[in-house]
């Protein structure tokens, strides 16, 4: 199954004593819809549980944006947009999802712990690791290069600005 996936530009250092013990944390924790970043990890949504394993595992700062503008943030710095096989999944890769069914382009952001181990959190399910079919059964990819310039429906003034849901180019009409 091919999975569109934004990775850091160089190798992350992974300990993997860390790794294990900051998901076995997230694990414990309760979800709670739109909760802050500083309640990590006592609570945690997807977006809170991702940012708090990035900075944690990884010393890396995740923007702080609403999940469907992070896939345009992250790839304006050191993260890069890759179409893989789902086999290929590294440590780190981050993949932004939809609820099938929904209209929304973005609505969750998961991350890989290995090649078909993803980690994420639900309302349904709360912080949880499956393989990539068992997310791909709830959630579904959407994520292509237009992906990159979406704009999350939250984000009003910024779409007012645009005209629309993604970020207008020198070349393209508002």
């Amino acid at each position: 199954m091919k999975v569109a996936v934004l990775r850091f530009s160089s190798d992350l250092p992974i300990e993997k004593k860390l790794l294990d013990a900051t998901v076995a944390v997230l694990l414990l924790t309760s979800y709670e819809r739109t909760v802050s970043l500083k309640a990590a990890p006592a609570k945690t949504d997807c977006v809170t549980a991702v940012h708090y394993l990035v900075r944690s595992v990884f010393q890396i700062e995740l923007p702080r944006a609403w999940v469907g503008d992070m896939p345009r943030l992250l790839s304006q710095s050191n993260w890069t947009l890759h179409i893989i096989d789902s086999t290929e999944l590294k440590t780190g890769d981050l993949l932004f999802l939809k609820q099938q069914e929904q209209p929304k382009l973005i609505s969750h952001v998961a991350i890989a712990l290995a090649p078909d181990q993803i980690f994420h959190c639900t309302g349904l399910l709360g912080p949880v690791i499956q393989s990539v079919d068992q997310v791909f059964e709830r959630y579904e990819q959407q994520l292509k290069d237009d992906q990159i310039i979406y704009i999350d429906p939250r984000n009003i003034s910024l779409r007012e600005q645009h005209g629309g849901m993604y970020i207008k180019t020198q070349g393209d009409k508002i």
